[in-house]
């Protein structure tokens, strides 16, 4: 899994209740473990260094995760309660506006339109 759709999977974790450590540990291990990553590995540096990679890996993902869970406890941080209680970060217009202008980007055909509607440099 590469790491742009790891993200928003990420959110919805924390956001079912996931704890911030186990979420972390997810962000770090599933982009570097693909098999397709794990197969150059391993043909490029042998399988012994395959084995200590993925030892790394989750050494690591499961120190830093349990570190991220010891820091949240400490600090008393709530993320579900937090995530629930902020409120939209842009006003509504700011965010049609937006909606509109990838729209225009996004299809094809608009763009044309669009664009044979804007004045031409000479």
């Amino acid at each position: 899994m590469c790491a742009t759709a790891a993200t928003p999977i990420a959110a919805g974790l924390l956001l079912a209740g996931v704890s911030p450590g186990t979420v972390l540990v997810f962000l770090i291990a599933a982009p570097v473990t693909s098999l397709a990553t794990l197969r150059v590995f391993r043909r490029e540096m042998g399988n012994r260094a395959l084995v200590a990679y993925l030892a790394g890996i989750l050494a690591s993902a499961v120190l830093l995760g349990l570190g991220v869970d010891a820091v949240t406890s400490w600090w008393q941080l709530d993320i579900a309660r937090q995530i629930e209680a902020v409120n939209e970060l842009l006003p509504a217009w700011v965010e049609w506006v937006g909606l509109v202008v990838l729209v225009g980007l996004a299809v094809k055909p608009l763009r044309r339109t669009l664009a044979g509607h804007l004045p031409h440099h000479a």
